[in-house]
């Protein structure tokens, strides 16, 4: 984490756009050395897709054959529809299949999607496209919905059950954030500043 230094964007990394693509490269090298039978995914968007770090990360991830995932470009990969949880579901066992049991090295898994809300406060939403068009979409495509279709279609739980999992969800979505507004400002120590 970077304790807040990262700003509003970068929750974990305090500089950078892309750093965390050498890093998870550098994780599945790891795993692999150990012998683990896991995979990494490094998942970054756009912004980061134009730096040389990232770039040196794929060439690495295919020089030593590291069950990485990627979420960028260049490499072997599947497009996907990030809109359809079953769908995100099989591509994710997939790329594990690929990248650890088949050893093939590096996928890329290309999640296309869509975004209700702008990039950041900087960008809005609304300058590129309607309120309208964004709307049709939440009806017509909303991934949470059609996996509560689903279940309801499984019999995994009718529609009053989801209603009250949904009001559980965000009754402990709004304890933890009045939890923390309550909380003291974190302390300008050495460790929280370096």
């Amino acid at each position: 984490m970077s304790l807040g230094k990262g700003g509003l964007m970068h929750i974990f990394i305090p500089s950078i756009v892309g750093a965390q693509v050498p890093n998870g490269a550098g994780v599945s090298f790891a795993q692999k050395y150990m012998g683990e039978k896991t995979c990494t995914f490094a998942l970054y968007d756009d912004g980061a897709s134009n730096r040389g770090q990232v770039f040196e990360a794929y060439n690495m991830a295919k020089l030593w054959n590291l069950p990485t995932v990627f979420r960028g470009d260049k490499i072997p990969g599947l497009q996907v529809n990030r809109m359809d949880i079953l769908a995100t579901k099989h591509a994710v066992e997939y790329a594990r299949k690929w990248t650890v049991d088949n050893q093939n090295g590096p996928l890329l898994l290309e999640f296309v999607t869509y975004r209700y809300g702008g990039h950041s406060m900087f960008d809005p939403g609304t300058t590129y496209r309607t309120r309208e068009e964004v709307q049709r979409m939440r009806s017509t495509q909303d991934p949470i919905c059609s996996l509560q279709k689903y279940i309801e279609e499984w019999g995994v739980a009718n529609e009053q059950e989801l209603k009250q999992l949904d009001r559980k969800a965000k009754a402990e979505v709004d304890a933890t954030v009045e939890e923390a507004k309550a909380s003291p400002e974190p302390l300008l120590t050495f460790a929280v500043l370096h």
